[in-house]
Formats: structure tokens, C-alpha cells, sequence
């Protein structure tokens, strides 16, 4: 299966872009900033270790969905670009930026 990734900067439409393509495809949606909210909210974490923890959470997150061999979508900024094309490489990701 497939796991379709929609990154880009804040409020740029990916949330509506998700919401629609997910009903479209019909397929599941999950939001990161969900679980990084819930990791600021668990652990009192902020600032730049709460992004390098997100970030490290969301990539573990969308590892085990590709080996689960998920088909989702998924969207928020915690992808960069170039995390991305390497997962993409690796099979059964598809980056939308």
C-alpha cells in the first residue's frame, strides 16, 4: 500500500488539501501536529526540543506505517523535503509538497 505525505509550511491548505484528498480516496487521515501537540502536552517539552522530538516521533510514526504497509494520508510539516525523497526511494511513500 501507500502512505501519501502532505508537507509545506504552515497554512498553506495542507489540512483542507488532506481532508479532501483522504474522502476522495478514501482512505484515513492523520495529522502530525496531533501527536506533537500530545507530546508538548505529555511531557511539558517546548521550543527546539520539542521540534527535534516531534520530528523524530512523526519519522518513527511513518516508518512503522510503511512497514505495516498502511494506506493513508498523512500530513504536516515535520517531513522536510529531503527526508522525504529518501523515504520515497525506499518504497511506498509518496511526498506532496
Amino acid at each position: 500500500m501507500t502512505v501519501i505525505f502532505i508537507g509545506g509550511a504552515s497554512r498553506v491548505g495542507k489540512t483542507f488539501g488532506a481532508r479532501w484528498l483522504g474522502q476522495k480516496l478514501d482512505v484515513p487521515v492523520l495529522h502530525l501536529d496531533t501527536y506533537a501537540k500530545r507530546l508538548r502536552d505529555g511531557s511539558g517539552v517546548q521550543g527546539a526540543d520539542l521540534h527535534k522530538a516531534a520530528r523524530i516521533a512523526c519519522d518513527q510514526m511513518l516508518c512503522h506505517l510503511l512497514v505495516a504497509q498502511a494506506r493513508c494520508l498523512v500530513e504536516g510539516w515535520w517531513v522536510f523535503p529531503e527526508r522525504a525523497a529518501k523515504m520515497r526511494a525506499a518504497g511506498g511513500f509518496c511526498p506532496i509538497f
